[in-house]
């Protein structure tokens, strides 16, 4: 039985755990977590228990905080 991508939000992109996304990153789980909670703009999907992320959107996302600097949950630029 042939399986068909599952696509979300337009894409069928899997979606990783922060833990392999921290290691493809060399940075801490808990740092993406931090970013996750901290920045209104980070592309997560957040999950009972688990946090998601699909790791284009996320590099996309750094490529812009890069240019444009943080963007807080409160609306302030930290």
């Amino acid at each position: 039985m042939d399986q068909k991508p599952i696509i979300i939000d337009g894409s069928n992109e899997p979606f990783v755990k922060l833990e392999d996304l921290a290691r493809m990153l060399n940075v801490k789980a808990e740092t993406i977590s931090d970013w996750a909670r901290r920045y209104e703009d980070f592309p997560h999907l957040l999950l009972p228990g688990s946090i998601r992320v699909r790791v284009s959107e996320v590099t996309d996302w750094l490529e812009k905080l890069k240019k444009n600097g943080p963007k807080s949950k409160k609306g302030k630029n930290e």
